[in-house]
């Protein structure tokens, strides 16, 4: 919801043209607040019980809140970009149905990424009990899990940097694509193999740092 909500919001400021070229800065940005937000859990895991920790990440949203209001505080309660003609709820929705009927390709990439997000939810699942099994106590998996999320961020980023771009170029997106699926499939095996902890981890950080790092 606020991933979708904050394009909407970039949406009233900036064209096409301008996000695209605005859009790896803002998400440098982010990963380096994710990052940010991991070791942070890690120091209230450490001082604050659990359930109290889940009040920082409510601090940290209302303090977005109260950014956004100050620097629109005066503003017209209008978007800067003209405001396209408005269309029937669900004319986009039959529009697109009928494209899907008319196209094999769309259909199989349809299915195909049906099944990939079954897929992704199930390792998730099966990840995630693991490791929550692996400790017995709340605040140390708290704990493990801001060291995790900040690690997995920042590898997300440096793979971005230095390693996403050149095998675009070199190999093509339609190759890139292919190395979070075959990336999956080698966490699934590895799970079936043997579902232990570093197992688990590796599914995990296929979740949370592959797909995000290759999929484009």
């Amino acid at each position: 919801m606020l991933a979708v909500h904050f394009n909407l919001y970039l949406s009233q400021f900036f064209d096409l043209n301008q996000a695209k070229r605005l859009n790896p800065l803002i998400d440098a940005g982010s990963r380096l607040g994710r990052v940010l937000g991991g070791l942070l859990l890690v120091l209230a895991a450490k001082n604050w019980p659990t359930e109290t920790s889940a009040l920082l990440w409510v601090g940290v949203i209302v303090c977005g809140m109260g950014l956004v209001a100050i620097r629109h505080h005066g503003e017209p309660r209008r978007p800067r970009l003209p405001v396209m003609r408005k269309r029937a709820p669900l004319a986009d929705v039959r529009e697109g149905l009928r494209f899907a009927r008319n196209s094999p390709l769309l259909q199989l990439t349809g299915a195909g990424v049906f099944l990939l997000i079954i897929l992704i939810s199930v390792q998730d699942y099966v990840a995630s009990t693991i490791i929550a099994n692996h400790y017995a106590d709340d605040q140390e998996l708290a704990a493990f899990f801001g060291w995790f999320f900040a690690f997995a961020n920042a590898a997300v980023l440096l793979l971005q940097i230095a390693l996403t771009n050149r095998l675009v170029r070199r190999f093509g997106m339609k190759v890139v694509n292919l190395i979070f699926p075959c990336s999956t499939a080698l966490s699934f095996g590895l799970l079936a193999v043997s579902a232990s902890f570093a197992p688990a981890l590796i599914a995990r950080f296929n979740y949370m740092g592959m797909m995000p790092a290759f999929r484009t």
